[in-house]
């Protein structure tokens, strides 16, 4: 008896717990606290923000861990449902965009995207930082669209975003409307992005008097990759790839994050880019969600810390704290020897610290690299000073320091950098004036630099035109100017100023640019002058496909000759979704210089990248890309590059994952193996391998 009477208890709490989970957004928003918000008009972002004739309004709820929305749009024929897409695809009909500041003074914000069809589009957003379409929330929404009204259900959790602990607390919204056969975007309150930190500290208030409930954020997950090399047919070994992923948050904006070993043999190849005529290092960006997080806290107004020299990590871990004042990051990372890499074994440490008072902000920043025995070491310093003045101005100083040595018995070198910045913006005008030093004995081996002892200064204005009704609406006009001088002798190095365009044809079926240059350059102490102008056009109007062309010419500097080099540049691309689940990338450049080809230097050649991708709600997806140029350069017997790769991913329940996939690199190589002139072609591959992952999370 006891025992059924047991049994019947334990369905019943099984049944109610079943219950409460099933509860819909509607009725969960029910049992939650309303909130005071009065939606203001949302305006035309193109034409001074002229009132939207469609009606759209807001209401938000919150509990302990989550905000709710309703949102009301007033449609009509016009009204565009798109298409499905993938997560973090962006679709073709209308939208509702939600953006969150969730901690004042912080210029970050969380964005959630709402379609007709509940396609799922989210990403963080800072201040003069790409969107992050790495971080994923958990959120949800329900989609209710009748014959005049859209109406969206949402629930975004808390445990998800940077939050203060404070009851009540504030955050600041940012409401857009995208209506697609309008062409037209209406945002409220009445703020663009080109206005910079007032965007973020202009949003509308919303009060939340409700205490966030706490969540310590545990979660592990531990994988094993079974990996093949099929150019040496040999395994790796065992030990060498199993991994393990921890994150704990020990405070409410508190994030410690551990990963030992971790395998990103699923990151696509990067696309190749023309190198071959730049002082400057190739700069790839950073794809590893690791190091991509929080980038926005590590990195000043500089190119000191730069985390794809951080080959393939042993171990690292990072720790972040955000409140509203104050932000704090720590990250340390033991980089690995592998043949297939060529990595290093060096230590790599960053440390940074932002505080706000009032509308200024004082930065600091400490990055080390440093081998296993100390003997080289490298470290460098830098602090920063800001200040939002008279509204929409900013001024800001940072002053570096870096010290060196390259072994024991080294001694010590010293170098310094510093730049001061002012800018202004506003909704049809912004103004950037920034001068930057770097000493010859400056260093940061952690980062970017390719350039030193030299002076810059540079000087950016851009405004903004709207005609509403014309056929060309829309003007974006910027003029920039760039001074370089050596550091030491104040000789002049460069010179340039360039004016660059991009314009509307009737709202949203076209847009046209138009990019041109001219200026001088000094190299091994003889001045070069050159001259650049580009035209290009794309288009959007179509639902499912985007093309894109850029055509032009250029006289510019050769370094490899040392000359003044007359040349062709072709760049098109091709981005489409061929149906809901699959999308296609294509891009290609042509270069076709006026010289004849040398033993180190070719004149002719092409890039081109492809990527295409499968995307199923079932939980499986599929990604597979080619990579190629034709470079010839006899004298480094090289004759091009060629890559491919594929990688799956099959979520098979929350706590199983599995990855398949495929890498594929190749150099062509060209050479003479006898006094006549014959040329042989070897098609070297380079590095080939397949990889089979698992994880589980818990």
């Amino acid at each position: 008896m006891k025992t059924r009477v047991l049994s019947l208890v334990l369905i019943m709490v099984c049944v109610i717990a079943c219950r409460a989970h099933a509860l819909s957004i509607q009725e969960q928003i029910t049992q939650s606290t309303k909130l005071e918000f009065t939606t203001g008009i949302m305006g035309n972002v193109d034409d001074n923000f002229s009132p939207c004739r469609l009606n759209t309004d807001f209401e938000f709820f919150a509990n302990g861990q989550n905000l709710y929305m309703i949102c009301s749009v007033e449609i009509d024929s016009t009204f565009s449902k798109g298409n499905e897409t993938k997560r973090d695809q962006p679709g073709s009909g209308d939208f509702i965009m939600l953006r969150l500041v969730t901690v004042p003074n912080q210029n970050f914000a969380y964005t959630y995207v709402f379609y007709p069809l509940m396609n799922k589009e989210d990403y963080t957003i800072g201040l003069g930082v790409n969107q992050n379409y790495d971080w994923n929330s958990d959120y949800e929404y329900e989609s209710i669209i009748s014959q005049d009204r859209w109406i969206i259900y949402a629930k975004i959790p808390w445990k998800d975003m940077r939050t203060t602990k404070d009851t009540p607390f504030t955050i600041g919204v940012i409401a857009n409307r995208w209506m697609r056969n309008d062409g037209r975007a209406f945002n409220y309150p009445h703020v663009v992005r080109s206005m910079g930190e007032s965007y973020y500290s202009e949003s509308a208030q919303l009060t939340v008097p409700v205490r966030i409930a706490r969540d310590y954020g545990v979660n592990t997950r531990v994988y094993y990759t079974a990996k093949y090399d099929l150019l040496n047919s040999q395994n790796f070994k065992v030990k060498d790839y199993v991994g393990l992923d921890f994150t704990f948050r020990p405070q409410q904006n508190g994030s410690l994050k551990l990963t030992l070993q971790p395998d990103y043999s699923d990151i696509p190849l990067d696309s190749v880019d023309d190198i071959y005529n730049t002082l400057y290092k190739p700069w790839l960006q950073e794809n590893r969600f690791f190091f991509k997080e929080d980038l926005d806290l590590l990195t000043g107004s500089n190119s000191y810390w730069y985390s794809r020299n951080i080959i393939s990590p042993l171990a690292a871990i990072k720790y972040s704290l955000i409140k509203p004042n104050t932000s704090l990051i720590l990250l340390g990372a033991k980089d690995q020897k592998k043949q297939l890499y060529n990595g290093t074994d060096d230590f790599y440490n960053a440390f940074a610290i932002r505080q706000n008072i009032g509308k200024s902000q004082l930065s600091l920043y400490a990055y080390n690299r440093m081998d296993n025995k100390a003997a080289y070491n490298n470290e460098v310093l830098s602090a920063m000073f800001s200040r939002q003045f008279w509204g929409n101005n900013n001024f800001s100083i940072e002053l570096s320091g870096s010290t060196a040595r390259d072994s024991l018995l080294a001694d010590y070198s010293s170098g310094t950098s510093g730049i001061l910045k002012y800018s202004f913006s506003n909704i049809t005008h912004t103004l950037d004036l920034s001068g930057k030093y770097i000493d010859d004995s400056f260093r940061a081996d952690m980062g970017n630099i390719s350039l030193m002892n030299r002076n810059t200064f540079n000087a950016t204005y851009t405004n903004y035109l709207v005609f509403p009704k014309s056929f060309v609406s829309d003007f974006s006009n910027s003029v920039i100017a760039q001074y370089v001088t050596n550091h030491n002798s104040n000789d002049r190095i460069e010179a340039y100023v360039a004016y660059r365009n991009q314009s509307k044809i009737l709202s949203t079926r076209a847009y046209l640019g138009i990019d041109a240059s001219y200026g001088d350059e000094t190299y091994n102490d003889i001045s070069y002058e050159y001259k650049k102008a580009f035209f290009s056009l794309g288009s959007n109007y179509w639902s499912n496909i985007s093309p894109f062309i850029r055509i032009g010419g250029a006289r510019n500097l050769v370094y490899r000759l040392e000359k003044i080099v007359d040349y062709a540049y072709l760049y098109g691309s091709l981005e489409s979704m061929i149906n809901p689940n699959t999308s296609l990338k294509l891009d290609a450049t042509y270069y076709k210089y006026d010289h004849p080809k040398t033993e180190s230097w070719d004149n002719e050649y092409l890039f081109a990248n492809l990527d295409y991708a499968v995307n199923f709600n079932t939980g499986f997806r599929f990604n597979m890309g080619l990579r190629f140029n034709n470079i010839e350069i006899p004298f480094a017997l090289y004759d091009g590059y060629f890559g491919y790769y594929f990688n799956s991913e099959w979520q098979i329940s929350k706590i199983l994952r599995v990855n398949l996939g495929f890498q594929s690199t190749a150099d062509h190589y060209s050479y003479s193996i006898d006094p006549n002139p014959t040329v042989y072609h070897l098609y070297d591959v380079t590095s080939q391998s397949i990889y089979l992952k698992t994880s589980v999370s818990f």
